[in-house]
């Protein structure tokens, strides 16, 4: 979650445009160039923060869940010879490793594609919200929600997955860690 929340304050780096919102100079169009940018980033962090933590910390809860489910079956195997155990597969400790490194899917390679589209929904959202309007915590409620269900509807209903989970979760090894398998 660190990596994650530190990839997206770089990707969504503010600080550029406070400090040329700070220097005394500037024709005023500029400056709300400025603004309209850094009120659209602004939001884009927010959300994409919001969106993405809560969701990294269901994938993750849901792969610790299925790796405890796993854990307890090779143990009640060993414990007792049942046929129903032998008939489960192992899920041994490469694949463990493996299929936890799935968690970091998100920070390494999908943080950028969901910036983007985070951005782009945002900007839609927020291009009739001007800078002097009044924006009470009701608005700003209104205003993210807005945002978090127009992105989970840019496309399919389950596209948002593509974000978290490699398309290729098939690892050819002779002892078949495949994801999916998992799932």
């Amino acid at each position: 979650m660190h990596y994650l929340r530190s990839r997206i304050a770089e990707d969504l780096d503010l600080s550029d445009l406070t400090d040329k919102l700070r220097q005394p100079k500037g024709p005023p169009r500029e400056k709300a160039e400025l603004w309209e940018r850094l009120k659209v980033l602004s939001f884009t962090r927010l959300t994409t923060s919001l969106w993405s933590m809560t969701m990294l910390y269901l994938y993750v809860r849901v792969l610790v869940n299925i790796l405890g489910r796993h854990l307890y079956v090779d143990i009640a195997r060993g414990s007792e010879s049942s046929q129903i155990h032998h008939e489960v597969e192992s899920f041994g400790r490469r694949c463990q490793k493996d299929f936890l490194a799935t968690a970091d899917f998100l920070s390494t390679y999908g943080i950028n594609t969901l910036i983007m589209n985070m951005q782009s929904t945002a900007n839609e959202v927020l291009k009739f919200k001007q800078l002097k309007d009044t924006f009470t915590m009701e608005k700003l409620h209104e205003t993210i929600m807005q945002i978090l269900q127009l992105f989970m509807n840019i496309d399919s209903p389950n596209y948002w997955i593509s974000y978290l989970v490699p398309e290729n979760t098939k690892m050819d090894t002779p002892d078949d860690c495949s994801l999916l398998k998992w799932f």
